[in-house]
């Protein structure tokens, strides 16, 4: 059996980013042959359909690893958010390595079409990745029963992503924008981001409760 699922995760996260981005310069050649850019373009409704059902199969992959090089729940929960981290990473990575683009972490980017359209700079979902992927590779091998998570850490932690999901999906919303058919353009909202510090800062507080108390010594049998 394979002794360090984390560097088996990560492995497969960095080249799902490869992948991801190397769907993404086929689309920006169909797409934006002169390069990609706010507004963006309509998509023929069979193209987008492809890209919603590739992006739920991308979930439920990222899902599928993490749950078989895990032994326990608390692990599958911590290589979920360890590969979704380092993958968001990684596809920024080899973008700027395949494309050159972007030229600036502010740049506005269409991130995900489901359920809804989210739009952001890429420096917000690459900084989320990036506290994802280091907490969940801390996390990842500490005793759940030591952690002891409350209830009402669950609850803040469920409150800070919703925060942060908000501040991709509200503004293009609040633009009556929902996706991306036939007919349907999407300029660059400006983005929220005192929402984004505050989502990512109450995660991160919980995840550091978490790992300290992790740290403690699991108490010896009776």
């Amino acid at each position: 059996m394979f002794s360090h699922p984390r560097t088996a995760l990560l492995l497969y996260a960095v080249a799902m980013g490869y992948l991801e981005a190397a769907v993404v310069v086929y689309l920006r050649a169909i797409y934006y042959p002169e390069g990609f850019s706010f507004p963006v373009k309509p998509m023929d409704a069979g193209i987008l359909g492809v890209e919603v059902g590739r992006e739920a199969a991308t979930v439920v992959m990222i899902f599928a690893v993490a749950w078989a090089a895990a032994g326990s729940r608390w692990q599958t929960l911590t290589g979920f958010a360890l590969v979704f981290g380092v993958w968001d990473v990684a596809y920024y990575a080899a973008l700027q390595i395949l494309l050159g683009w972007p030229a600036s972490l502010f740049e506005p980017d269409l991130l995900f079409l489901i359920p809804v359209v989210w739009v952001g700079p890429v420096w917000a979902p690459s900084l989320i990745g990036l506290s994802m992927a280091a907490g969940a590779w801390a996390l990842w091998p500490m005793n759940y029963g030591v952690i002891a998570p409350r209830a009402w850490e669950w609850s803040l932690l469920i409150a800070a992503v919703c925060m942060l999901l908000a501040t991709f999906i509200v503004p293009v919303a609040l633009a009556g924008v929902t996706g991306l058919g036939e007919g349907v353009s999407l300029p660059a909202p400006s983005y929220p981001w005192w929402g984004w510090i505050a989502g990512e800062s109450t995660a991160l507080f919980v995840a550091v409760r978490w790992w300290m108390r992790g740290r403690l010594p699991t108490p010896a049998p009776a």
